[in-house]
């Protein structure tokens, strides 16, 4: 992005009547890693593991977020922030923003990481950490 551009994302926190359609990202993405030959959610039952209960839960605790196209209002991206994780309990005591759930929506443009610039995926995380931190995320690297 150049100076004095505005992002053509925005991040915020996910709405209840949103996580259908937020769980349809990740039911996407997998169906696209089965096309691409990639092996990876799912081979591990991600969609059983994290059901739209889950997510609808994550929401409720304001720990859902989704990226969308400020044109469109479309749902690119989506990602679960917290400030808590049991696999890091050595880092208890050090401010933290974990990331987890990272998707995006596999037909967005932008979605993967563009020349000069980080892609959607990377963009989200660093607007959930600038969100949930308090902290201004620098245009420039979005």
């Amino acid at each position: 992005m150049r100076d004095g551009e505005k992002s053509r994302y925005a991040l915020r926190s996910a709405r209840p009547e949103e996580v259908d359609e937020v769980f349809s990202l990740y039911e996407k993405r997998v169906r696209w890693m089965d096309e691409k030959g990639i092996r990876q959610w799912n081979d591990t039952d991600y969609l059983n593991a994290y059901p739209a209960d889950y997510y609808r839960e994550m929401r409720a605790k304001d720990c859902l977020y989704v990226l969308t196209d400020v044109a469109t209002g479309k749902i690119t991206g989506a990602a679960v922030l917290l400030s808590e994780d049991e696999r890091w309990a050595e880092c208890e005591n050090e401010p933290a923003l974990y990331v987890h759930n990272l998707v995006t929506d596999s037909s967005a443009s932008g979605a993967a990481r563009r020349r000069g610039g980080a892609g959607a995926g990377a963009r989200q995380a660093l607007y959930a950490a600038g969100l949930r931190g308090g902290q201004r995320v620098p245009e420039r690297i979005l």
